[in-house]
């Protein structure tokens, strides 16, 4: 939902709800493993001149196991974010930064973890005519749901590209680098580093029908495999290849154009 206030401010809001329902997960790993969410967020953008807009969001998530015997029952987090976006197109500049709390309980909703952590992200991006350049880096922070207690500090770096090879051919090529640290001085050794590269080449058939085929590779790596459950391997290196069709369909709007003429 949107809405513009004034003439160079505009208040977002969203809610996401989600269910994950699993029918055989029991019999392999003793637990189901079924869980829900909801996410709240609300963003300002203000524009103070072609160059320069701030902005201003809040969000509260919340995330809940329905087994009792997970360690960890349910976390929930709210983060308060300020800051701008400078520059204009082909070049802008986007610097966010703020402050997050996270809360976890137990499955006797027992509190295991309840801090304010430091947020933020810069990305830059680059746009012209048939190519465009983004990068990311962000701090934030994670739970390894259903596997540890722990809470996570989260570096993330990444690189994506978008390619107009000829009229109706595209390809996007991404990488991204995520390095996840315990906040403990005493949990220094212990960290998580995932690691995936995509390349994808799209073409238009025409109307709104398009192929598509893509390669991925996936690579993760956790220092302290005693702390795991037996289930979730420590090092993980996984390729993927997927072609198929793929259709835009309209569901607001429907592209409907009106009659011209006499």
């Amino acid at each position: 939902m949107e809405q513009r206030v004034g003439s160079s401010g505009m208040l977002s809001a969203s809610y996401t709800y989600g269910r994950f329902t699993f029918t055989d997960n029991a019999e392999a790993t003793g637990t189901s493993g079924d869980n829900s969410s909801q996410a709240v967020a609300t963003t300002y953008n203000h524009t103070l001149t072609p160059s320069v807009s701030l902005r201003a969001s809040y969000s509260y998530n919340a995330f809940g196991f329905d087994d009792a015997d997970l360690a960890v029952g349910s976390s929930r987090s709210q983060r308060v974010e300020g800051g701008a976006t400078l520059g204009r197109v082909p070049v802008t500049l986007s610097l966010m930064i703020g402050m997050a709390r996270l809360t976890t309980t137990d499955a006797a909703d027992a509190a295991l973890y309840d801090d304010w952590l430091p947020s933020g992200s810069a990305t830059l991006a680059v746009t012209r005519d048939r190519w465009d350049v983004q990068a990311l880096y962000a701090r934030d922070f994670s739970l390894l749901q259903g596997l540890t207690t722990d809470v996570y500090v989260l570096d993330r770096f990444s690189l994506s590209a978008n390619l107009s090879l000829t009229r109706g051919t595209t390809l996007q090529v991404a990488g991204s680098f995520a390095h996840w640290q315990i906040p403990d001085a005493s949990s220094m050794t212990t960290a998580f580093d995932v690691l995936g590269a995509n390349i994808a080449l799209s073409q238009r058939l025409g109307g709104r029908l398009s192929a598509f085929a893509s390669y991925g590779y996936y690579n993760h790596e956790y220092s302290d495999p005693a702390s795991l459950p037996p289930t979730f391997p420590p090092l993980l290196d996984r390729l993927s290849f997927r072609v198929g069709l793929a259709v835009n369909v309209p569901l607001i709007g429907g592209g409907r154009r009106g009659r011209t003429g006499a």
